[in-house]
């Protein structure tokens, strides 16, 4: 089983790079240690100067620059995603290709998951995302991801929604789990969001939050600006890991 793993991410300058700088090291070492230490690269959602990489990984990248504010219809994470998705089908092997956003932080070893996830029919892997007032179904978590090529290859060609648009349109985790409804595999059934901070969607979308015993058990969190900085460190420390040949600083 060959997995590769990319995360979306950027930076508008080498402040933001250094500020963040933390961040992305605990993603990798991170991703090392609970995938197997797989080949690994970042894709921006804006052009992001490559000499203020963070990390010593590959850095692909469309060129497209920041300008409208982001936004659900001008969307720099999906043109990351999508960047990630055709670099992967163009250039790479792999039997799942394993979206793990640059906050998301892994906590529990993912191969168990990957193996089972890679002897299945379904079509992708992933945890639920955010909570639902309505009796909709849940929205997938993009974030935590992992796809089998013939998803990859419908994510890349046949999609919902485009990532720069001025019409109205549907999220994400929205478009995700109407193209896959019948092929996704969650193997973390009881998780309703791996976000602290969420909003619960309904006719009135209410920012929530999380309790701190619930977070502290989650195998999986999303940081940034989904947590605080000191819930995400109280649950990194609930959550240690080791890797042969020490961990990258």
């Amino acid at each position: 089983m060959k997995v590769v793993v990319f995360g979306v991410g950027n930076w508008d300058n080498k402040l933001q790079s250094d500020a963040d700088k933390l961040t992305y090291n605990e993603w990798y070492n991170r991703v090392r240690c609970f995938v197997g230490d797989p080949y690994t690269f970042i894709a921006t959602g804006s052009y992001s100067e490559p000499k203020y990489n963070p990390l010593n990984v590959d850095l692909v990248q469309n060129g497209i620059t920041k300008t409208n504010p982001y936004s659900r219809r001008w969307h720099y994470f999906r043109n990351g995603f999508q960047t990630g998705l055709w670099n992967s089908l163009l250039n790479l092997d792999f039997d799942i290709l394993f979206h793990v956003q640059c906050r998301s932080l892994l906590g529990i070893d993912m191969i168990p998951y990957l193996e089972q996830f890679n002897k299945s029919s379904k079509q992708i892997m992933a945890p639920t995302s955010k909570t639902t007032t309505s009796k909709d179904d849940p929205y997938v978590e993009i974030g935590v991801m992992a796809m089998k090529p013939d998803a990859v290859r419908m994510l890349s060609t046949f999609s919902l929604r485009s990532s720069f648009c001025f019409a109205k349109d549907i999220t994400c985790e929205q478009e995700i789990r109407d193209m896959f409804r019948g092929s996704w595999y969650n193997p973390f059934p009881e998780i309703k969001t791996i976000k602290k901070r969420f909003t619960q969607m309904g006719v009135d979308s209410e920012e929530m939050d999380m309790s701190k015993e619930s977070f502290m058990k989650l195998p999986i969190i999303a940081a940034g600006k989904h947590a605080s900085n000191e819930d995400i460190q109280d649950w990194c420390d609930a959550h240690p890991y080791k890797l042969k040949g020490g961990i990258l600083k």
